[in-house]
């Protein structure tokens, strides 16, 4: 993934001024458009990544993700409940 190289890159700067990659935190987005299978492969991956912050963001449809179909904020709830609820031994 293009942004695993990313924070290679980042993680590399960081150990160039003596600090260790552990103490620089990243953040990456997700969304609840895919499955609870997916949601839990996507954490595990960018956990085992180094990164430190998670955003789940319904709203916006960038790159790989997707904003959710119904814009209702009952809908947007119910998507971070579904979401937290899969997930949330991962994080």
């Amino acid at each position: 993934r293009p942004a695993l190289e990313q924070f290679q890159k980042l993680y590399g700067y960081v150990q160039a001024e003596g600090r260790a990659p552990e103490e620089e935190g990243g953040e990456v987005w997700v969304s609840a458009t895919d499955t609870p299978d997916k949601w839990r492969e996507e954490i595990t991956f960018w956990k085992n990544a180094g990164v430190t912050h998670i955003c789940l963001n319904n709203t916006f449809s960038r790159y790989h993700h997707q904003r959710i179909p119904d814009k209702t904020v009952k809908a947007h709830v119910d998507a971070m409940v579904s979401y937290i609820g899969a997930v949330r031994d991962l994080i």
